[in-house]
């Protein structure tokens, strides 16, 4: 008998995920990297520092704005668990008109992109 996950059992396709997940990541671990650079430009390496961690903390109105992104990205998150634990108790225990057109419309933001939300 075969599982769920024995397609993952051929070579080509391990490849393949590893080289997606390279061109995915990659970028994201240089960015990282090159984050500790002494150097003004990304393309030098001059060595190891921490010179603008520290120049981002700082920055008083940097920090400040960073903390009222954390306060709403709390909020929001408080809020949409609220609404979304009762609204999946109003789908699953009542029956109602209209209860079908209400499911597609909370399952919108699983099916649209993401990108398109953001324009």
């Amino acid at each position: 008998m075969k599982g769920p996950l024995d397609y993952l059992a051929r070579w080509p396709l391990r490849l393949w995920l590893a080289m997606v997940g390279a061109f995915l990541y990659l970028p994201l671990l240089a960015l990282v990297v090159f984050s500790f650079n002494d150097s003004r430009r990304i393309t030098v390496w001059r060595g190891f520092s921490l010179r603008w961690y520290a120049e981002l903390f700082d920055d008083g109105e940097l920090v400040a704005a960073f903390g009222n992104s954390l306060v709403i990205a709390a909020a929001s998150t408080i809020i949409s668990l609220i609404l979304g634990t009762l609204a999946a108790l109003l789908l699953w225990r009542f029956r109602f008109a209209g209860k079908a057109p209400l499911e597609a419309l909370l399952g919108l933001p699983i099916v649209v992109p993401e990108i398109c939300l953001g324009v």
